[in-house]
C-alpha cells in the first residue's frame, strides 16, 4: 500500500508502510531501540515505519525539523494531538461500517 504524508514533500511523498524492515545497522547503532521507545504505547497508530524512512534531500530534512520545530509550541502540539486521537477514532468506526 502506497500512503501519501503531510511528513514528507511532494518528491518524497510515497510511503510504502508495508515492507518497513530497519536496515542491519540500526540494531548496531541502537537506533531500534530509540525507536522502540519513541514509539511506545503508539502501537495503535502504526507510526515505527515513519521512522525507517530514509530522508533523501537537505530540503525533506528541513522541512522535518521545521514540523519539530512547530510542535514545540504547546498549545499547537495539544490541538494536534487532540485532533490526531479524533481522526484516528474516526477511521476504527470507518472500518466497522
Amino acid at each position: 500500500m502506497t500512503f501519501t504524508s503531510i511528513l514528507f514533500q511532494k518528491n518524497d511523498a510515497a510511503v510504502n508502510m508495508e515492507s518497513q524492515e530497519a536496515p542491519s545497522y540500526f540494531k548496531d547503532l541502537n537506533l531500534d531501540q530509540i525507536i522502540d521507545t519513541i514509539t511506545s504505547g503508539m502501537q495503535k497508530y502504526n507510526i515505527k515505519s515513519f521512522f525507517l524512512q530514509p530522508l533523501r534531500s537537505e530540503d525533506t530534512i528541513s522541512y522535518h525539523q521545521e514540523v519539530m520545530q512547530d510542535l514545540e509550541n504547546e498549545t499547537l502540539f495539544k490541538k494536534i494531538r487532540t485532533f490526531s486521537e479524533y481522526i484516528y477514532d474516526i477511521a476504527i468506526e470507518m472500518q466497522k461500517i
